[in-house]
């Protein structure tokens, strides 16, 4: 088990929970994900408006 916090993160049985907080006013979040035997991958969190 590692800190939640830190950048990197092992995997169990092929999975992982990532949690991502937003600041105030902070726009788009880009999350990029990478291991040394897998292809990379990224993905776009859209942030929604509050009304």
């Amino acid at each position: 088990m590692t800190d939640y916090t830190d950048n990197r993160h092992r995997v169990y049985h092929g999975k992982m929970i990532a949690y991502i907080q937003l600041n105030p006013g902070q726009g788009n979040v880009s999350v990029q994900f990478s291991a040394p035997w897998l292809e990379n991958t990224s993905m776009l969190i859209q942030r929604k408006e509050n009304r």
